[in-house]
């Protein structure tokens, strides 16, 4: 892709508040692999080599995630002097169905999340996650199910479903109980 196009494109994306709006964009623009139906894409941010990323349907993601395709660390091997050529590694991502990658959590290369997943802010994907998980942290690890969280919240809803949640009193007491 020419440098132009892709510099116009990411400045288009950052006019569009609307992260519906944005992943629509993007889907109709071409840019990765795949791009699945009713996604969201909150980040400015596109990946260096959007053609390596490849993201299914109901899949949101949140503000400042990062993809990393590729590094650049062949690039200190060739400037030591090495009679060696050291090619870029490129790698690709594939996100499942019914992901939500949270805030500012970084996806590296060869890695794919399975179906079913949420990825809590801040996390470093650096291997393959198996469906129906929640992982979190730095590298990331499994730390739930997706089965439970799902329960809590349908009880949630179900508690909570006759409270006009836009009230500050009903606000208060919903988060601030005991």
């Amino acid at each position: 892709m020419k440098n132009i196009k892709k510099q116009f494109i990411i400045l288009r994306l950052a006019l569009i508040r609307n992260p519906k709006k944005r992943a629509d964009y993007l889907k109709k623009k071409n840019l990765f692999k795949d791009f699945g139906n009713n996604c969201w894409y909150q980040p400015i941010k596109i990946p260096t080599q959007p053609k390596l990323v490849k993201i299914g349907n109901n899949v949101k993601i949140a503000t400042d995630v990062l993809f990393m395709e590729h590094d650049i660390i062949h690039d200190m091997f060739n400037g030591k002097n090495s009679i060696d050529y050291f090619r870029e590694y490129l790698g690709t991502i594939t996100i499942g169905n019914n992901v939500f990658i949270g805030a500012r959590s970084i996806i590296l290369y060869n890695t794919k999340i399975g179906n079913n997943c949420v990825i809590a802010a801040g996390s470093v994907i650096t291997h393959d996650i198996p469906d129906n998980s929640i992982v979190g942290g730095v590298p990331a690890k499994v730390i739930g199910n997706i089965g439970v969280l799902e329960e809590k919240y349908r009880e949630y809803s179900k508690m909570y479903s006759d409270y006009d949640l836009h009230d500050d009193k009903i606000l208060e007491t919903i988060f601030w109980r005991k």
